[in-house]
């Protein structure tokens, strides 16, 4: 078993998530503090480790979350392909980010979607979804049970399937978008609704500090 999060970090996304976990609702990650004055997202004042987990990409390869990343900052997501519009307008707001930063800086930037719906995203639908805003973007498929632990371990609860018509299910989750270090720790928290010019605001300070 991984470490987890200090008790009183978990009871307070949950205490969070009961109050806003629907569909894709979002809840703030834990240790959360006032954001320095030179970032508007959420600041981690400690951060805390990316799990040193395993899961699969879309061609079948094994990714480390913790030691595959290629680049100095991750932005690690968790949602799924059958989502309602707001999985997608997370993704839309990342790529329109990472559009409006130099391009030296976009490209330090790695985009890593972790599905909380193996059953309905194989290998081929997630990677036709993460096409339709940039080839680049890596997916990733595991177990969900392990999914939830490293959504854990990251501050993202994942909650369970609520039925809809015709045999449809939507799945209940915290939409925040986490952003890793160079070290591998998450230090920074941007929940649903952060405009693209916020989050690239950012991400340019972020990187930057990175290099």
């Amino acid at each position: 078993m991984r470490p987890r999060l200090p008790a009183r970090a978990v009871t307070g996304v949950l205490l969070s998530l009961a109050l806003t976990l629907t569909g894709c609702g979002a809840a703030p990650g834990p240790q959360a503090e006032p954001a320095p004055a030179r970032y508007s997202g959420t600041w981690l004042s400690e951060g805390y480790p990316v799990p040193d987990a395993t899961l699969t990409d879309t061609q079948g390869q094994h990714f480390n979350l913790r030691t595959s990343p290629s680049k100095p900052v991750v932005l690690v997501f968790f949602g799924y392909t059958s989502s309602t519009t707001r999985c997608a307008q997370v993704m839309t707001t990342i790529t329109k980010a990472r559009e409006l930063l130099p391009d030296h800086l976009a490209a330090k930037v790695q985009v890593v979607v972790v599905s909380i719906d193996p059953e309905r995203d194989t290998p081929e639908v997630l990677r036709h979804w993460l096409d339709r805003w940039d080839g680049s973007y890596l997916g990733l498929r595991g177990d969900l049970d392990e999914v939830r632990e490293v959504a854990g371990d990251l501050g993202v609860e994942i909650g369970g399937r609520q039925q809809g018509g015709h045999g449809d299910y939507e799945i209940a989750h915290g939409a925040q978008v986490v952003g890793v270090d160079r070290e591998r720790r998450a230090r920074l928290v941007w929940l649903e609704g952060t405009s693209a010019d916020v989050l690239a605001a950012d991400l340019e300070t972020f990187v930057e500090e990175q290099l």
